[in-house]
């Protein structure tokens, strides 16, 4: 029986890399705390993820949190996981 503590080290197969990830523009989802409004296009309920259009691209995002999701939707959308659904008559952030 070994009695000496265990080493406390990283395992060489995970990747050493920033905890930030900034897009080619030079934004990080995370740091800046910044959600965005999207249009739902398509739905996979299986994975819960949704695919969105955000204004300047598309995106898949999580869903689980909200329920129900259809097309047409707007999702208040912060680091790929969708929070709130955005009333209708909201200004669109995305067109």
């Amino acid at each position: 029986m070994n009695l000496e503590p265990e080493q406390n080290q990283r395992s060489p197969l995970i990747a050493q890399r920033p905890l930030c990830q900034p897009d080619p523009e030079g934004h990080c989802p995370t740091c800046a705390d910044e959600a965005v409004a999207a249009t739902v296009l398509s739905v996979d309920k299986e994975a819960g993820l949704a695919c969105v259009n955000l204004g300047l691209g598309e995106a898949l995002i999580d869903i689980t949190l909200l329920g129900v999701v259809q097309p047409g939707d707007r999702l208040l959308v912060h680091g790929g996981v969708a929070l709130e659904r955005l009333e209708r008559d909201e200004p669109p952030d995305d067109q």
